[in-house]
């Protein structure tokens, strides 16, 4: 926290700037008395928040806050979630209460969710109202609100045991889901048709064979 008269004002943002080669990247801020945040990003990695407001017509107070660990989680958090949408298979992360933190692009494409839902942080019962709505999974009506209750228990039980889930459109999609330190949970989806049908087309030719053998 620091007072200074508007006169000092220009000499000690130049000292500042100046120790351990700070970067400002304020603009205009402090000389038009903005009183928004803005940040200081020193070259030692260390991150402050700076604000500025009057005291008199010829005073100002100055306050730096070290905000270096929730920059850098929020740019952990920001490359995270860059890297997801950059994968070939689906992801979601869900907090505790299983409301949606994020949902990548592929699992947007795939379930066919809005941005404007998939970003408004939607319980994942939303989610399947919304799937419902859009016939993409291969459920029969009658059996819907049953098979709904029963995928939303199995995550809420953070039950690790691959569910396949098949699409309309014939392909099969396998959900895993992870228990994650902070008691939320990770879904991930992905595309096991061919893996599916190879599987099953071999316990078709073994039971083939095994009728052939047994009617010699």
């Amino acid at each position: 926290l620091y007072f200074t008269m508007r006169r000092e004002f220009d000499a000690h943002l130049l000292s500042l700037a100046s120790q351990a080669g700070a970067i400002l990247q304020l603009g205009d801020a402090c000389a038009s008395l903005n009183t928004a945040s803005n940040t200081i990003r020193l070259t030692s990695g260390e991150v402050f928040r700076f604000k500025c407001r009057a005291l008199g017509k010829d005073q100002r107070m100055l306050t730096y806050t070290n905000v270096t660990d929730i920059v850098r989680h929020s740019d952990e958090l920001e490359t995270l979630r860059a890297a997801l949408d950059h994968v070939s298979y689906g992801v979601m992360l869900l907090d505790r209460d299983l409301h949606a933190q994020f949902v990548n692009l592929a699992l947007r494409h795939l379930a066919q969710i809005p941005d404007e839902i998939a970003d408004g942080k939607p319980h994942f019962t939303a989610l399947f109202r919304h799937a419902r709505g859009g016939g993409i999974w291969d459920i029969p009506a009658a059996d819907y609100d049953a098979y709904a209750a029963k995928r939303v228990a199995t995550v809420t039980q953070g039950d690790p045991t691959p569910q396949d889930l098949p699409l309309t459109d014939g392909r099969i999609i396998r959900s895993r889901c992870a228990v994650l330190p902070d008691g939320g949970r990770m879904l991930s989806y992905t595309d096991v048709t061919d893996s599916v049908r190879h599987a099953q087309e071999l316990e078709r030719l073994n039971s083939v064979r095994k009728g052939v053998v047994g009617g010699m």
